[in-house]
Formats: C-alpha cells, sequence, structure tokens
C-alpha cells in the first residue's frame, strides 16, 4: 500500500513539474520582441540654437503629445522641433536619445533598433566616440538623435531601457496617455 501512494505521488509531483514548465515556456512565447520602426528626424552633433544639452550623461526624452513639444527645449534644431510639432500623437510618438555634454567634436549617436516585449520598450544605440590619435575641434558638442516610432497600442505605463554599445545607459518608467 505504501509504494502505490509513493507512486501516486511522484505521478502527481511529475504532472506538476509538466505543468510548471509548460506555462513557462507558453509565457515566453508570448512576451516576443515586436521590431517597432521608426523614422529619423535628425541626427546631429550640435542642434545650431546655440545652447546644448547640458547633461553629461545620456538622456532620453519622449514626446507624446503636442504639449511635450517643450520638453526638448533648445536642445535640438528649429527644424527638428517644427516637424515634431506636425506628428500625429495618435499615431506616433518621439524619442530622443542625448549621449551627454562633449568638450570636443567628432561625437555621435545613431539608434539602430528599437523594439516592444510586454510594456517594455528597449532601444539599441552606437555612441561614436573621438578617435583620440585624431585632433579635435575647440567646440562644445551634445550629439543627439531623434526618431520617430507608431504607437502600436502602447498606451499607460511603459518603461524605457536604452542601451548604448552593449552597455544599458538609462531605464524609466513613462506613461503614455
Amino acid at each position: 500500500m505504501k509504494k502505490s501512494k509513493l507512486w501516486l505521488y511522484l505521478f502527481a509531483l511529475l504532472v506538476l513539474s509538466f505543468i510548471i514548465i509548460a506555462s513557462i515556456l507558453l509565457g515566453r512565447e508570448n512576451q516576443q520582441q515586436i521590431d517597432l520602426p521608426f523614422k529619423t528626424f535628425e541626427m546631429a552633433e550640435i542642434p545650431g540654437t546655440g545652447y546644448e544639452y547640458p547633461g553629461k550623461e545620456p538622456a532620453l526624452v519622449i514626446v507624446t503629445k503636442r504639449e511635450d513639444v517643450g520638453l526638448l527645449g533648445d536642445n535640438v534644431s528649429k527644424q527638428s522641433l517644427s516637424i515634431i510639432d506636425s506628428v500625429s500623437f495618435g499615431d506616433y510618438f518621439v524619442i530622443t536619445v542625448f549621449q551627454g555634454i562633449k568638450g570636443t567634436n567628432s561625437y555621435g549617436v545613431e539608434i539602430q533598433r528599437i523594439f516592444k516585449q510586454e510594456n517594455v520598450i528597449t532601444i539599441y544605440a552606437h555612441f561614436t566616440e573621438r578617435d583620440p590619435s585624431v585632433g579635435a575641434g575647440a567646440i562644445v558638442t551634445s550629439p543627439y538623435h531623434i526618431v520617430k516610432i507608431p504607437r502600436q497600442g502602447l498606451i499607460g505605463q511603459i518603461e524605457l531601457v536604452l542601451f548604448a554599445d552593449g552597455e544599458e545607459k538609462i531605464r524609466q518608467t513613462y506613461n503614455i496617455p
């Protein structure tokens, strides 16, 4: 009698293990990465406004409605602000990645891939660093890249993660109206 209870217990444990493993695998399947296409508005070292993004560290600015365009201030070109102001924010939102202020030229930002997985948007970028063997100009720069991406049903609280050259630089939570 004890052997049959032991077998029943082992069988129940095996079935339970199967259910747990299947739910984990199905959960992963439902969390697919979906690439978000994006359109570049501007990539520049300096905005040409006489101002730069003042931070030394990278930054991420999200514009989801017309009232938020002012968040970019004079840190991007007037032409880009005009284009961003004409975006259909019901269908798109704008992401700007700033590399941070640099004491010379030959720096840059390039967004290479954006994808969503559940409520997380991950941005992969490349930060161009100045080659120290090449002469540098006596100019302060603030490289940035501005893109527009489709909302694709994104609404509510999302997490934004910026990776630059394989290193996580920023992780922030944002509410998309």
